[in-house]
Parts: C-alpha cells; structure tokens; sequence
C-alpha cells in the first residue's frame, strides 16, 4: 500500500465543515490535522501540537476517553506540558467513541494510530528513542493495548485506572447500576455478549490489552490505580494487579487469591512492604508500590484518575530500549 496523500493542517482547508481547529479547553497553540489511515485509507483526525523546531523532539501521545474524540479536551493538560518542554503532541482520534466495531482497540485503532504518528512526523523531526504513551482513566487500555501491539516504538507507557481483560470488565459493569453503559457499548463493538458465539468471544479475547502484554515486558510501563476504583469508579484496581503479573518476574507476581483479597479488603497481601512517600503524588499516599522488571505498579488512595505531574515526570526519564528509570529528576510542573 502506499503512502497516501501528506497530512494536512485543518486550518489550510477552505472548507472544514464539521472539522474545526478546538477551542475550548486546549491550549491556543493546538492544531488539527486529518491524514490517511494506513488500515484502510479513511480519512482521520488528531489534535496536535508542533513545536518549532529543526533538531527531533520527544513525542507524548495522550489518548481520548472511552466515549468522546480528537477534539475532547482532556489531553489539555499534557498538551500544556509539550509546549512548555518543547515536545510534540498527538491525541488521534483512533476512531472516536468505544461503542462501534471500528473503534475500541480494534485493527483499525492500531493503524490510526501508528499512521497518526508517521503524519506527525511530516511537521517536525521526531526523536524515535522518546516516544511516550499516557494512558489515563477510560483511556488507560489503549495506551495498554498499543503497548502491546507495537513494543518496539515506545520509550514509556503511563498507564492509569486502565481495564485489560474485556470479558471481566463486560462482567463487572453488566450488572452495575452505575456506569452500566459500558457493558452495552462493549457489546455493540464486539458483536454481543461474550457468550454470543465463538466469533463474539474472539472479540473479546483479541480487543483485551492482556492478550497482548508479554509482548511489552521490554517497555518501561508505569501502572497506576486509585485505591477506591471500582467502588467510586468505574473499573476495578484488580486489572492493574493482572496487567503487573503480565509484565512481572515469576516471583514477583500476585496469585489469583491475593488479587481478590487485595481488591475486596483495600490492603496488600500480608507482609508487604509499606511503600515510601513520592511527593509527585501530591496528598494521595502510596498504599501499595512494586516494581519488576521494566513494570511499576502503584496503588495510591484515590479514584479514578491521573496525577499528571507524576505521569509526566516519570516519562521524561525514559528512553526506547532502555531499562526503565523509576527515579524521577527534580518536579516539572504542568504550565510552572
């Protein structure tokens, strides 16, 4: 297949129709492109930031939530962060919303996203030792999911509250009152419910980042996870704990008994260690922290959701074929 027709800046199109450069919540120096996603030629978009610059520069690819797109502005604070550390920033839209066969880590998901970064690459020169994925809350699974797919691109993989296993998750939301839209999206993308037929559950199984995992065990990934996920929140800190035991040493993986306990009493398996404090997690103390091989997990009392500054920090230090880098160098805060 060739390559296609080169990217091109929304704001150059005379006529933009629905696309239109975002406004609210992202910063002013954010653009949109569209390009040719290399999965099947379709059209895509992504917002992005690129830096001025000649020599090649780091490249944090942040991802939209399960049920929104490119122009949701809940990358604005990492595309804060790019342009005051002179980086480049995508946020494709890898299809939009996670409720359709073409979207939730599907085969095109993949390709839009790795085509997004060859587009992004067409504006300014890409250091290919510092490409980082951030993953945070219902977007978790995909930065999980790429992690997975293609191992050999990324220096560093920030990953928080994500689900790895779709049928569990499927499982855990179906008969939840709150946040019960899940499961009904999750069956619109995979064809039914899991029991559906065999097709239906290859679905599952294929879309599901821990199918994918012990391809990544040479990345440096960073898992986090709020103590109280699951309970205020909606996916269960018990996916974090299998994501570390795909990425983990033998001996340094929890059983499946001390998942469940872990997650049903909110304390770690007897005999653990106490985690030491880490300032970039703000107030939020550590409740629980291991690290093996190039994986660290991070259970931390809080909900669903993503500190930045940790995030940000910890990605800074990693380089793509390197051991990980777990101490962070002096705080960088986002716009300080």
């Amino acid at each position: 297949m060739g390559r296609g027709p080169a990217p091109t800046l929304l704001e150059d199109i005379d006529d933009l129709g629905k696309h239109k450069k975002p406004k609210f919540g992202w910063p002013d120096e954010v653009e949109e492109i569209v390009y040719q996603s290399p999965s099947d030629e379709s059209d895509q978009a992504a917002t992005i930031y690129v830096p001025d610059s000649t020599a090649p520069v780091p490249l944090l690819i942040d991802f939209h939530g399960w049920s929104q797109n490119y122009q949701y502005p809940s990358g604005a604070q990492a595309a804060r962060w790019c342009i005051d550390s002179n980086w480049a920033f995508l946020y494709p839209d890898f299809r939009g919303a996670s409720n359709h066969p073409d979207g939730l880590c599907s085969e095109h998901v993949v390709h839009d996203i790795l085509g997004a970064i060859a587009s992004i690459a067409t504006f300014v020169p890409i250091d290919r030792n510092r490409i980082y994925l951030l993953g945070g809350k219902t977007a978790g699974h995909v930065a999980l999911y790429m992690a997975g797919r293609a191992p050999d691109v990324w220096a560093g993989v920030s990953v928080w509250g994500p689900w790895v296993d779709l049928k569990m998750w499927w499982k855990e939301r179906i008969g939840c009152r709150k946040n019960w839209k899940y499961a009904g999206h999750i069956e619109l993308a995979c064809g039914g419910k899991p029991s559906a037929s065999e097709e239906v559950a290859e679905e599952y199984e294929l879309r599901s980042p821990i199918t994918w995992l012990q391809n990544a065990v040479g990345v440096p990934i960073d898992l986090n996870a709020g103590l109280n996920d699951g309970r205020i929140g909606p996916v269960a800190y018990r996916h974090s704990l299998h994501a570390y035991n795909e990425l983990a040493a033998d001996a340094d993986r929890f059983s499946d008994e001390e998942i469940e306990h872990f997650y049903n009493a909110m304390r770690p398996p007897k005999g653990t260690p106490p985690p030491d404090p880490d300032p970039l997690y703000g107030s939020n103390a550590l409740v629980f922290r291991g690290i093996s091989n190039n994986v660290r997990l991070t259970i931390f009392r809080g909900g669903h959701e993503v500190f930045y500054d940790a995030s940000l920090n910890w990605l800074a230090q990693q380089r793509r074929g390197e051991p990980a880098v777990w101490k962070c160098a002096p705080k960088f805060s986002i716009g300080g």
